[in-house]
C-alpha cells in the first residue's frame, strides 16, 4: 500500500511538471498558458548579460587559438553587454601584455581585482608590471648616475634579480634603447657614464 502511494505522489508531481513550460518556449510564443500566469520573463539585464557571455565564450575559443585580435574583438564586445565579468577584462589583460601594451594591460589587470579581488593571477601579472616598471627605472637611474659617484651595489643586486626573474618569464621582450645603453655602461660592477 504505502508503494502504491509513493508511486501515485510521483506520477502526480510528474504530471504537474510536464505541463509547465519552458522559459525558451514562453519567449519564442509557444505558450499555451493562459497570461494570467505567473511567468517571469527575461529582463534587459538578463538578455545582456547572455550577449555578453556569448561573446566572451567566443573570444575565449579565439584565445586559445592565438588569434588574440578577434579574441580582442570579441572580448570588447562582451564589454558592450556587460563590464561585471572579470574573466573578460583578464583576457584583455594577458592580450595588451603581449601586445607589450603594459599600461592598457596594468589597466585591465586592475578592473580584474576590482571586480574579483581574490584573483591571484591578475595580482601576478600586476608584480610582473611592476616589476618590468622599476627595471626600466633603475636604468634610467644608472645610466643618469654621476662618473665620481658608483652605482650602490644593492642596486645592482637588485637589478640583477629582476633580470633573473624576468628571464624565467615568459615576458615579451621589446627591443628597448635603455638596454643597449644599461649595457654599454656596465664596466665590473659599477655604472660609469662614457668619457665626452
Amino acid at each position: 500500500m504505502n508503494k502504491l502511494m509513493v508511486v501515485l505522489a510521483a506520477l502526480g508531481l510528474l504530471a504537474g511538471c510536464a505541463n509547465l513550460n519552458s522559459r525558451a518556449d514562453i519567449n519564442a510564443g509557444n505558450s499555451s498558458d493562459s497570461p494570467s500566469e505567473n511567468v517571469a520573463e527575461i529582463t534587459a539585464d538578463e538578455k545582456n548579460t547572455a550577449q555578453a557571455v556569448e561573446n566572451a565564450k567566443q573570444g575565449e575559443l579565439l584565445y586559445k587559438e592565438g588569434d588574440y585580435k578577434n579574441a580582442k574583438i570579441q572580448f570588447n564586445e562582451a564589454l558592450k553587454f556587460s563590464d561585471k565579468i572579470p574573466m573578460v577584462y583578464y583576457r584583455l589583460g594577458n592580450i595588451a601584455f603581449k601586445e607589450s601594451q603594459f599600461a592598457e594591460a596594468e589597466r585591465y589587470f586592475n578592473k580584474v581585482v576590482a571586480l574579483q579581488p581574490r584573483q591571484s593571477k591578475a595580482y601576478y601579472n600586476l608584480a610582473v608590471i611592476h616589476l618590468m616598471k622599476a627595471e626600466e627605472n633603475f636604468k634610467y637611474y644608472t645610466a643618469s648616475a654621476r662618473e665620481d659617484k658608483p652605482v650602490e651595489p644593492r642596486i645592482i643586486q637588485i637589478m640583477s634579480d629582476i633580470d633573473a626573474f624576468a628571464s624565467a618569464q615568459t615576458v615579451p621582450k621589446k627591443a628597448n634603447p635603455l638596454d643597449k645603453l644599461a649595457e654599454t655602461l656596465m664596466v665590473g660592477e659599477t655604472f660609469k657614464l662614457p668619457a665626452k
